[in-house]
């Protein structure tokens, strides 16, 4: 997965137009843990982490972490050094 999007398909939307239906945008370097679901025409911003048992449904911006399934993302983290560790406020 990269920073490329697609789209496809049409939908009904609930006031009864046509609309075309798009694909979630997965930007760079983003960790999608398992039993997490993106769905819908949503972006997950570069350099972020979605949790296990995640459901997005609203876009996410970039260096965001999500890891509790009842909480909005969490920003501002960083690793130091490779794989030793991140920062989360």
């Amino acid at each position: 997965m990269g920073g490329n999007g697609g789209k496809s398909g049409k939908y009904i939307d609930k006031s009864g137009k046509i609309k075309q239906h798009t694909l979630p945008i997965i930007e760079d370097n983003v960790q999608i843990s398992p039993n997490s679901v993106v769905a819908g025409p949503v972006t997950i911003g570069h350099d972020s982490i979605i949790g296990a048992n995640i459901t997005v449904t609203r876009d996410i911006k970039p260096h965001s972490m999500l890891y509790d399934p009842f909480a909005v993302s969490k920003r501002k983290w960083f690793v130091k050094y490779g794989y030793q560790g991140f920062y989360c406020e």
